[in-house]
């Protein structure tokens, strides 16, 4: 029978290429007329034979036998993947079926019996594949949990492990920004992926909040760090400018004055702490100390 339903198929396919070339222009019409009315006598000739051969017993056995394989194995399947896979030979079961169905109910058949014959024969073998696919949904939920409590278990100490490594390395505010959201957007990724087991949206929740409230704490730490050194650079430079005041003030001459600041030691070491100031951010300091550097020339 299997052969008979391949080559319905191929007939079928080969005459929808053939009624295709009729929206060709400058077609050949009456060659594509002759094509397609073999290709129909073709189909028609094939699907008696695929009766007459369907009324013989056993003509069914292939698709019993291939349903109740698949049912015996099913305890035996140990991945999702598989298992889909599984159930795509199953629907593919049915689309043969189903165009023998269509075959048997498009003929002409004197004996009505013999076409109920037949597809009471096919209605069996489905009520065993529709057994067959609620044993596979029954096997691929449980292997879907055990799969996906393993996975996510992996996945959440990955976020773990990145959330160290980003702490670590998160040596400026602006960072600690940069991969908290990196973060963010890798926990929405498993939110999405798990969105079907609600047991982890609380966990993922919980993490979400872990994590956020984790950079937020090293931010505030690096903000603090970042305004006490700008305050004791400030005070630094500071006391330098007043030193320099009292230097400068004994100098009786601009061209004193702008050899000195042009290359004391002192003055370099503002020009650093101005630079320093720019470097974590903070310019406000920065300008106030050349104001007031400036100011004192």
């Amino acid at each position: 029978i299997n052969e008979y339903v391949q080559f319905l198929s191929n007939l079928r396919t080969a005459r929808g290429e053939v009624i295709s070339l009729k929206d060709l222009r400058y077609n050949d019409e009456p060659s594509i007329e002759k094509n397609d009315q073999l290709l129909e006598e073709y189909i028609e000739d094939t699907s008696q034979q695929c009766v007459r051969f369907l009324l013989k017993e056993n003509s069914l056995k292939p698709y019993i036998d291939r349903v109740s394989k698949i049912g015996e194995s099913v305890d035996d399947l140990k991945k999702v993947t598989v298992i889909d896979q599984t159930g795509e030979d199953v629907d593919k079961v049915s689309e043969e079926l189903k165009m023998l169905i269509d075959t048997v109910s498009s003929l002409s058949i004197e004996d009505t019996t013999e076409t109920t014959r037949i597809i009471d024969q096919i209605s069996n073998i489905y009520a065993d594949i529709n057994q067959v696919k609620s044993a596979l949904k029954k096997r691929r939920n449980s292997l879907k949990s055990s799969e996906g409590k393993a996975e996510f278990s992996a996945q959440m100490k990955l976020v773990d492990q990145a959330v160290i490594n980003y702490l670590d390395i998160s040596d400026t505010p602006e960072k600690a920004d940069e991969y908290l959201t990196k973060l963010m957007v890798q926990i929405e990724e498993l939110e999405g992926k798990f969105s079907d087991f609600e047991e982890f949206i609380e966990k993922i929740t919980i993490k979400r909040e872990d994590v956020y409230n984790a950079f937020e704490a090293r931010k505030v730490a690096l903000i603090e760090k970042r305004n006490k050194r700008a305050s004791i650079l400030q005070q630094s430079a500071e006391r330098i400018i007043s030193s320099v005041k009292s230097r400068i003030a004994r100098f009786e001459s601009v061209v004193e004055i702008n050899g000195y600041m042009s290359s004391d030691m002192m003055i370099e070491k503002i020009r650093k702490i101005v630079d320093e100031l720019r470097e974590i951010g903070d310019s406000v300091k920065a300008e106030d100390i050349l104001s007031k550097l400036k100011s004192t020339k």
